[in-house]
């Protein structure tokens, strides 16, 4: 990169509410960072007074500002934020949500905390309806701390971060969390995961498969919430938000198994021959099975042990019987393909499967995640992996 790049880069999401993003770039205008960054506000298609807005603004303040819509079609905070990290320079992006008010060591204290190999995440302190009626873009570039926040928030927050902190020292599999409003990221380990997978359509779980996936690849998440936490200005509740998170309409490819490390549809749309795929077993056995997967456009390894292979193996589809296993190595996703009808899988076998095909089978997913397919839709069900 040319050595006039920013130091760091930051994505603001927003849509329809010009005062909340009025007051969120007023935040930024107040960073005690002495470096050169970026603002990127991407925009999920407002229709009111946002546009003009940002171009006012733009004219105002110290660092540039670039503005980035598109058509709306319902709330797509994952492709909001791919396609603002698309615009970027920098080597270092912080995601920050458009109604996330920063206090002015955030730009500061993120880019003093990062590390390689993690990426930095916290949740916002929730200020209440008659607080945020009362902040606005004069009252924000006053503030010098943070005096709208009640004491006992404070508290609860500091404790959060304490305990998020005991999380990543025990290693624990899910936490910390990454949280959407607020993330700082390395661009490789960004475009590493292909980004937010746009999958995820309405309110919820893109973050947290976002963190899913970087963890896959070596990336820990950290909390920041101890330094750099943003005040969230209260609105109504997005129309797609659930009451609670587990009836929320993503849950269920949120928590689908065979979780692809790089999503098929994220900054890239990516097609089944870009995929790294492995195939085991006696495929000169079965070439009905064999024809069904060059008929999904597979461009398959025939290895004996998947876990020579130079790069990271995505899919392993494994023909059975065989007396072969799934490999011992890191896959992204277990396809199982029962190739004869009737026969008895092994049920370790079958518990490592993240995908089972059976000629005949009916689609269902099961309660722990695992994806059943007819043998005859392994086409459609390699598809369905993301």
């Amino acid at each position: 990169m040319p050595t006039t790049s920013p130091h760091v880069s930051i994505v603001v999401t927003t849509y329809e509410r010009p005062r909340h993003l009025d007051c969120v770039l007023a935040g930024l205008c107040r960073q005690d960072f002495t470096g050169k960054f970026e603002v990127i506000v991407s925009d999920d298609g407002s229709r009111d007074e946002t546009p003009e807005l940002v171009k006012r603004i733009a004219k105002e303040v110290p660092f540039p500002i670039r503005f980035l819509t598109h058509e709306h079609n319902g709330f797509q905070p994952g492709y909001c934020r791919n396609v603002g990290f698309a615009a970027t320079q920098a080597e270092y992006v912080l995601f920050l949500d458009g109604d996330c008010v920063p206090p002015p060591w955030f730009v500061r204290k993120h880019l003093e905390r990062r590390r390689g190999g993690n990426v930095f995440s916290a949740p916002a302190y929730r200020l209440s309806e008659a607080t945020s009626a009362k902040i606005d873009r004069e009252a924000v570039l006053a503030l010098r701390d943070l005096s709208m926040i009640p004491s006992d928030a404070d508290r609860r927050m500091r404790w959060h971060h304490l305990k998020q902190v005991w999380y990543y020292r025990l290693g624990h599999p899910t936490k910390p969390r990454v949280l959407g409003g607020n993330i700082g990221v390395w661009r490789d380990d960004f475009a590493a995961v292909n980004g937010f997978d746009e999958s995820f359509q309405g309110w919820g779980g893109e973050d947290d498969d976002f963190g899913a996936r970087l963890r896959r690849i070596g990336v820990r998440p950290r909390s920041i919430a101890g330094d750099a936490v943003a005040a969230h200005l209260w609105h109504p509740r997005v129309q797609s938000a659930p009451k609670k998170v587990s009836q929320g309409q993503n849950i269920d490819y949120l928590k689908r198994r065979g979780r692809l490390a790089c999503c098929r549809n994220g900054l890239r749309k990516r097609r089944n021959d870009e995929l790294n795929v492995v195939v085991t077993g006696e495929l000169d056995a079965y070439p009905t099975v064999v024809a069904l997967l060059r008929e999904s456009g597979l461009v398959y390894a025939r290895a004996a042990d998947p876990s020579s292979n130079e790069r990271r193996v995505e899919i392993e589809v494994l023909l059975f019987p065989t007396r072969r296993r799934f490999a011992a190595c890191a896959v992204d996703c277990r396809v199982l393909a029962v190739c004869e009808p009737g026969v008895q899988v092994p049920g370790r076998l079958l518990r490592r499967a993240d995908v089972v095909c059976r000629p005949n089978a009916t689609r269902r997913t099961a309660p722990d995640g695992q994806e059943h397919w007819p043998l005859e839709a392994l086409p459609q069900a390699i598809d369905a992996i993301g």
